[in-house]
C-alpha cells in the first residue's frame, strides 16, 4: 500500500475525466513501447505491480487560488426614523432621542465548478468581497460556507426644532455587495520525468510519468480548474437632518456622520445633532 501521498490516488476514471480515456492511454504508451503491449489489461494505476515497486500517482492542486473580482454594487435605502412638527408654535422645542440598530456583514463561499477528479484540498479565503471576513471551504463541499459579523450601533440626539419648523431625521442605509470568482488549477502530482524500467523474473515492468507522456498537442499535462464563488455584503449608515420652515420658507438638509462602532459591541453614544 502507498504511504501517505499529497492527495487522493489517481484512478483511470480521473484520467478519463481529464481527457485521457483508458484506450487512448494504451494507444499512447503502446506507441512508446513500439507496439509490444498486449491490450489495456497491461495498464496498471496504483495497483498490481505498482504497489510492488512503489509507483503511485496522486491528484493534487497546482499553484494558488486566482481571484477575479466583479465591480461592487451599492443599494441605498432611506427611512425616516424621527420627525417632529413644530410649525404651529412660536417657541423652539428641545428633546433627546435615542436610536439603536444592528449592522451586519456577511461573507459566503461555494463551489460552483467542482473538480472532475477526487481532491482532498481545503481553502481558507480572507477578506471576501471587500469585507474583513474569512471563510474556509473544502474542495468537495456541496453547500455554501458562511461567516457573519453583527453588532449594534446607536445614536443619542439632543434635538432642537425651531419655531414654525418641522424637522425630520432620515437614516440612509447603503448595502455594498461584491462577488469574487476564485480559480484553482488541479492535476496529477509530478513524478519521474520519463519512464522507469524494473526487471523481475526476466520480465521488465515499466513506469510512465503521466505528466510527461499524457500531454496534448501543446505539451500540456492533464489538468482541470475548480471554481469557487465568494460573495461579500456589508452595510454603512448615515443620517440626514431635514428642516422645513412653515409657509414655504424653504428646506434645509444636511448629512451628519456621527456613528462610531464600538469594539465591545455595546450601544454607543454619538455626537449630538445641532441646528445650524
Amino acid at each position: 500500500m502507498p504511504s501517505d501521498g499529497p492527495g487522493p490516488e489517481t484512478s483511470f476514471q480521473d484520467l478519463a475525466n481529464l481527457g485521457w480515456p483508458k484506450q487512448q492511454i494504451f494507444d499512447t504508451l503502446n506507441s512508446v513501447r513500439s507496439g509490444t503491449m498486449s491490450d489495456i489489461s497491461d495498464l496498471h494505476l496504483n495497483d498490481g505491480f505498482c504497489q510492488q515497486w512503489g509507483w503511485y500517482s496522486y491528484n493534487v492542486t497546482i499553484g494558488n487560488l486566482i481571484p477575479q473580482s466583479n465591480i461592487p454594487t451599492n443599494i441605498t435605502s432611506t427611512e425616516t426614523v424621527w420627525s417632529y412638527d413644530n410649525s404651529k408654535n412660536n417657541q423652539p422645542f428641545t428633546t433627546t432621542w435615542n436610536e439603536i440598530w444592528v449592522q451586519t456583514t456577511t461573507a459566503s463561499v461555494s463551489v460552483t465548478t467542482s473538480a472532475s477528479v477526487s481532491l482532498s484540498a481545503s481553502f481558507n479565503i480572507p477578506d471576501i468581497g471587500g469585507t474583513s471576513l474569512s471563510v474556509s471551504i473544502s474542495s468537495s463541499a456541496t453547500t455554501a460556507q458562511t461567516a457573519t459579523d453583527s453588532h449594534q450601533l446607536g445614536n443619542t440626539w439632543t434635538i432642537t426644532v425651531g419655531p414654525y419648523e418641522t424637522m425630520l431625521i432620515d437614516r440612509i442605509t447603503t448595502t455594498t455587495s461584491q462577488e469574487v470568482l476564485y480559480s484553482q488549477k488541479y492535476g496529477i502530482a509530478d513524478g519521474t520525468q520519463g519512464l522507469i524500467a524494473s526487471k523481475w523474473n526476466d520480465h521488465y515492468y515499466w513506469a510512465f510519468c503521466i505528466n510527461h507522456y499524457l500531454t496534448d498537442e501543446s505539451g500540456n499535462p492533464p489538468t482541470g480548474t475548480l471554481v469557487l464563488t465568494g460573495t461579500g455584503q456589508k452595510q454603512s449608515f448615515d443620517h440626514k437632518i431635514i428642516r422645513k420652515k412653515a409657509g414655504n420658507q424653504g428646506t434645509n438638509s444636511r448629512s451628519v456622520a456621527n456613528v462610531i462602532a464600538v469594539s465591545d459591541k455595546k450601544v454607543l453614544i454619538a455626537i449630538p445633532g445641532r441646528r445650524k
